[in-house]
């Protein structure tokens, strides 16, 4: 079985990656905006 410390860190992980890509999204929306 896993230990709760390594489930809650791949947790964390998952979230900042969810971040990251909500970033990367907006910064490619407003290089669309920009191009026009």
């Amino acid at each position: 079985d896993s230990s709760p410390e390594i489930s809650h860190s791949v947790e964390e992980a998952e979230m900042i990656s969810d971040s990251i890509q909500h970033d990367l999204c907006d910064l490619q929306i407003e290089s669309l905006m920009l191009d026009r």
